[in-house]
Parts: C-alpha cells; structure tokens; sequence
C-alpha cells in the first residue's frame, strides 16, 4: 500500500535562469571549434558559420517528493539491494582456491615434497608406500573444514 500526503512538503524544481547570466543583455551565439588534423600543429580552426543561431534546450524538469512512503513490494520502485558479502570462495572455486593457499604454506609444501619423493623406491625408506600421504592429508583436510566453516561464517 502507498501512503502519500495531499501534496509534497518540499518541492525542488531547477530555475529557468542561471543566476550568472544577466537577463537584459542578449545571448552571444558560441563559436565551435574544431582541430585540424592535417596540419602538424595543433592549431585551432573556427568554423565558417559563426552567426549561425544556436537552438536553446530546457532543461530536463526533475521532482523531488520528500515524505513520501512507497511499499517495498511495489514492482516500479524496487532498488538494488545494498548488501555486501566478503565471501572469499564460491562452490565452484572453493576446492582449487583452497588448496592453493594451503600449499603456498611452507609446511604443507615440505610434507607434500617428502610424500611424492617417498613413491620414489630407491631413495624411499618405506619401500615405495605413500605413508606420510596420511598425515598431510589430515592436516590439509582439517584445515580446509577449517576455511569452509569461516567462508560460511562470512558470508552469512
């Protein structure tokens, strides 16, 4: 439902003069000017119609209805909504963005370089098993249940 008042408090209409302008001297037509750009210096062409009359526009009116209440479901003055959201991930890009950052962590890149040199048999210790997987898979994974929960967290 609309509430609105018999007539706007305030009502801001622009003025038909420019207070700078004296009304009793008559208007000076302007020149225009154009570059030339066939020339190497950037010199300023006026062009032949000087005296040629200018056509005057209004300007556009513009109201202003100050105290006036509108519904909010009222379909012709729905705004944008102002609300700000800080989400660092969305469902698509949480798994990628996510494993980036937790492997620019030195650590998580240590254990990542000592478990892919571990399938390795010569050098490995374990005989080729991916035994240190299980430990930085730990780690990582709470982590990024960790960073899910605080993205929920912000963009709620």
């Amino acid at each position: 439902m609309t509430e609105q008042l018999d007539e706007p408090l305030i009502r801001i209409e622009p003025e038909e003069t420019s207070p700078l302008v004296d009304p009793e001297q008559p208007a000076q037509p302007r020149k225009s000017r154009s570059r030339k750009s066939t020339k190497r210096k950037s010199a300023i062409e006026v062009d032949e119609d000087d005296n040629a009359p200018e056509e005057k526009k209004e300007p556009a009116r513009r109201i202003f209805e100050i105290n006036t209440v509108y519904d909010k479901g009222d379909r012709e003055r729905r705004f944008l909504s102002n609300r700000i959201t800080t989400k660092k991930y969305s469902c698509l890009s949480f798994l990628p963005k996510n494993l980036l950052v937790q492997f620019t962590k030195m650590a998580n890149f240590y254990f990542l370089l000592l478990s892919v040199m571990e399938l390795y048999k010569p050098i490995s210790d374990s005989g080729g098993k991916p035994v240190m997987f299980m430990p930085l898979l730990f780690v990582v994974g709470v982590s990024m249940i960790k960073d899910a929960f605080e993205d929920y967290k912000r963009g709620a």
